[in-house]
């Protein structure tokens, strides 16, 4: 869904979700569930794990900047702070959406706070665990884990990790000049 298409009582609800998920206490965590976020890259159905995560934003304005790689949107002011933001449909291998991205999902890599770009946002889902399977073909998709499977959905589960790692790997490969 697009930030056009959210109404403020929407908006709260996801909020209040997201919020909530982040301030139960340990005890009141189980192991028994995974708190996903659930969104559309491409048109196909992803989840992202909320303990990845360190927030999520509405995107505002991504001033483009030039970069070494051809995902990076540009930089967003997420609480006060630059932030590089990267096209999370571009890492996961799908042409670019024509839409800009609606939402921030804010994580923490080895040099500071990264964000990927989402255009459309579905819900969050507290799933019971066993619905969260390794996935079979991992190997041959790049950054998918796991695998949502429910009667009611089916989702590949990225692996945020491994996306902020590969954007390192890509920023300080050998025989790149230092800016």
């Amino acid at each position: 869904m697009s930030a056009a298409a959210i109404t403020d009582e929407r908006l709260a609800e996801l909020r209040r979700s997201f919020d909530e998920a982040f301030a139960r206490p340990p005890a009141e965590a189980s192991a028994a569930v995974e708190d996903l976020l659930f969104i559309r890259v491409g048109g196909d159905p992803y989840a992202v794990r909320l303990r990845e995560l360190t927030g999520l934003a509405p995107a505002g304005r991504i001033a483009p900047v030039p970069g070494p790689t051809p995902e990076l949107l540009g930089l967003a002011t997420v609480r006060g702070a630059l932030v590089p933001t990267y096209d999370l449909t571009a890492l996961l291998g799908y042409p670019r959406e024509r839409d800009a991205p609606a939402w921030l999902l804010l994580c923490d890599g080895d040099k500071g706070r990264v964000a990927l770009g989402v255009v459309h946002l579905e819900r969050h889902g507290r799933i019971p665990a066993a619905d969260v399977t390794t996935a079979d073909d991992a190997a041959r998709r790049e950054h998918v884990s796991a695998l949502v499977r429910s009667p009611a959905e089916s989702a590949g589960v990225v692996d945020v990790r491994s996306l902020i790692a590969a954007i390192a790997r890509r920023l300080h490969a050998p025989g790149r000049d230092k800016e």
